[in-house]
Formats: structure tokens, sequence, C-alpha cells
């Protein structure tokens, strides 16, 4: 089973700190409560980024889109709760 919240970190840990898809990660890990309520857009808003770079991210993270990254976060927020 993958989990998002193990990608997120993952990924933070191998990233430079000013890289933008870096700090999107630390916004979303942040606020990964949110994550399952917020679309896209939302998502980029919050991280201050457009939403292409968004779905960037997320392929970074090896899921396919922001959608499969979305039910990746609920399925996990479900498991640990």
């Amino acid at each position: 089973m993958r989990s998002a919240f193990y990608n997120l970190v993952n990924f933070i840990n191998m990233t430079n700190i000013n890289d933008v898809y870096g700090q999107a990660a630390r916004i979303i890990l942040a606020n990964i409560y949110k994550i399952p309520d917020c679309k896209i857009t939302d998502v980029a808003a919050m991280c201050y980024v457009s939403t292409a770079t968004i779905s960037r991210l997320c392929r970074k993270l090896n899921y396919e889109s922001f959608a499969e990254f979305k039910n990746d976060v609920i399925i996990n927020i479900n498991y640990f709760n």
C-alpha cells in the first residue's frame, strides 16, 4: 500500500529547501487533513503555485494525477484514524 504521507516526507527530505515543489509539498503535508475537501485549484492557491505545479508535483510523487494523490490521502487518513 502506498502512503501519501511517506511519499511527501521522502520527497521533502530529498529536495532543496528552495525548490518550489518541495515548498508545495511542505504546505500540503502541513495541511494534509484539508486535502480530501480540496480541489486542485484550492491546493494550488494554498501553496501559492499554479495547478500545473501541483499536477507535476503529484507526478513527481509517483501518482498519475492529483485525483489519485487525493484518493491515497483519503485512504491513509481513514486508515490512521
